[in-house]
């Protein structure tokens, strides 16, 4: 981060956790980072190039992506299984459905998701992404 911004971030260790926070405050960083800030729909946010062609960067987006706004749905009655990401903006439904096929899995892609229903592709793509336990 000191590289990156030529500054030091504040560094907090949480007390009876086992995690920090790593704080930077800084003017104008969504437009030095050359990332788009307010309404990601009107402003049509996409993923990089160099995210969506790297296989470990593309993992952890989608494990970001899955984690703030996707599900995982079990229905054992039904022998049905889903895991899904749920979205209005297009451009960043279009980039999520492109880096699970581009990892080989075969996502079907909706009006406002793209979800995986296959049932070894959904439990693959879960300990791929290894969800954070809590």
């Amino acid at each position: 981060m000191e590289k990156i911004f030529d500054k030091r971030p504040t560094v907090h260790k949480r007390k009876n956790q086992k995690a920090t926070n790593i704080t930077l405050y800084r003017c104008n960083l969504s437009g030095r980072l050359n990332i788009p800030c307010g309404n990601k729909i009107r402003n049509k946010v996409t993923i990089p190039e160099w995210i969506k062609y790297s296989e470990i960067c593309s993992i952890n987006c989608l494990k970001g992506l899955f984690e703030t706004d996707g599900c995982f749905c079990e229905d054992k009655s039904n022998y049905t299984c889903v895991i899904e990401f749920k979205n209005n903006c297009k451009s960043l439904l279009r980039d999520t459905y492109q880096m699970l096929k581009n990892l080989g899995y075969h996502p079907q892609l909706g009006k406002n998701y793209v979800r995986l229903a296959r049932k070894k592709e959904v439990f693959k793509f879960k300990d791929l992404i290894t969800f954070r336990s809590y």
